[in-house]
């Protein structure tokens, strides 16, 4: 007699995996456009995988939504969304030669350029390449010095390629401070777009936290911009450059309720321990059991971009119950301690187990990416764009 096991179905092997709510990302999206109100528009970053949430994925939900265009670091970002049949505006924010030059003009990506030896190639080989310049005003990452620039390019209406002016602020959480500095790097911006006659440009300079600090002060961020310096009145085409808030991570140490965290990564209980008192779990030995007491096994570790350094610091939720990691996060493995459930000796292998996202517990939830990062030492951005292929991603429409 021939014994048939179970059907094989592949995308299930994986116990642990990342649910992508993409009707969040549209709400964000809506959320912060209607904080600019009709006077700007948005260019969604998707760079970095959308920032782990999947790059073609959410640029086919946001196209619907008629942005600006799509923000990317690599050339091959933007040829992999041309591929899939993205037909927004892209602009690339990297370094540029003639070969990735070459790249734009045979995908028709808009490169956002820094360098002298750039301007040099589309002025000479790539006039046909529409193009945005980048004026350093105080980054020191990219972007070209305004003398250098004024002297490079002179009048922005002697480049007909040239379409675009933009920035980059160093620290725009301070954008509503009174000791900004985010509004002196503008007036350098200002300064420089006045020197050249470059108004009638596509003009960007802000990312999330302008937006988000606005809405949560009920303002909007041009008003403050526009009232400190006027000439940015002249501007006819602006747009705002936001990435980790379309994600439902806030910018800033304000955790902002209403935007709806995009990811949950998920896993299931694999295993059981019970621990007699003085046991010790994981490597090292950093968690020892205080008395006898009840741990799950999860299969999720740093392997698969589980920050290793959530180690006795971080919590997951299993039933709407908050249960603390113990014990150093493994590679492919961490354990949670049972011992506060109200439900422990209920719980099942299998049980599902939120390590971060969306909850009903509600915005100061322990499972909120900005929580993560806290115990990370870090920021959301790392947390998100930190969850590799190895974890599966489930989207929801």
């Amino acid at each position: 007699m021939k014994l048939e096991g179970p059907q094989v179905v592949e995308a299930h092997f994986r116990k642990t995996w990342a649910e992508i709510n993409l009707s969040a990302i549209k709400e964000n999206y809506s959320l912060l456009l209607s904080t600019l109100g009709d006077r700007a528009g948005l260019c969604p970053m998707v760079k970095a995988n959308a920032y782990g949430h999947g790059l073609i994925d959410v640029a086919k939900s946001l196209e619907y939504m008629e942005p600006v265009g799509f923000g990317v670091a690599l050339v091959e970002e933007g040829i992999e969304l041309r591929q899939a049949g993205i037909l927004t505006p892209i602009l690339v924010f990297a370094t540029f030669d003639e070969i990735s030059l070459g790249a734009c003009r045979k995908h028709q990506l808009t490169p956002v350029v820094s360098r002298k030896s750039e301007i040099e190639l589309l002025k000479s080989f790539f006039r046909d390449v529409g193009f945005h310049l980048k004026i350093n005003t105080g980054m020191n990452r990219l972007g070209m010095d305004p003398a250098l620039a004024k002297q490079v390019v002179g009048k922005a209406t002697s480049l007909r390629n040239l379409v675009g002016l933009c920035t980059h602020l160093h620290s725009s959480a301070d954008f509503y401070d009174k000791s900004s500095t985010s509004l002196a790097q503008l007036k350098i911006f200002a300064d420089y777009v006045d020197d050249v006659d470059g108004w009638n440009l596509a003009i960007h300079w802000g990312s999330s936290a302008p937006i988000i600090s606005g809405y949560v002060l009920h303002g909007n961020p041009l008003d403050r911009v526009e009232e400190q310096i006027p000439s940015f009145t002249k501007s006819q085409m602006k747009f705002f450059r936001p990435g980790i808030s379309l994600y439902g991570c806030s910018p800033t140490e304000k955790i902002l309720s209403d935007l709806r965290p995009a990811m949950s990564l998920k896993s299931q209980i694999v295993h059981f321990q019970n621990l007699k008192r003085g046991e010790i779990v994981s490597y090292g030995g950093t968690f020892r059991a205080s008395k006898e007491m009840k741990i799950a096994v999860l299969p999720v570790g740093y392997g698969d971009g589980y920050l290793r350094c959530l180690s006795n610091k971080a919590s997951v939720v299993v039933r709407e119950e908050v249960c603390p990691v113990v014990g150093r996060v493994c590679m492919d493995y961490l354990m949670i301690s049972l011992e506060e459930h109200t439900q422990k000796d209920q719980l099942l292998i299998g049980e599902s187990v939120l390590l971060f996202g969306e909850t009903n517990l509600g915005a100061q939830s322990a499972v909120r990416v900005e929580t993560l990062a806290y115990h990370a030492n870090t920021i959301g951005y790392e947390v998100l764009t930190n969850i590799n292929s190895r974890i599966p991603r489930r989207y929801t429409p």
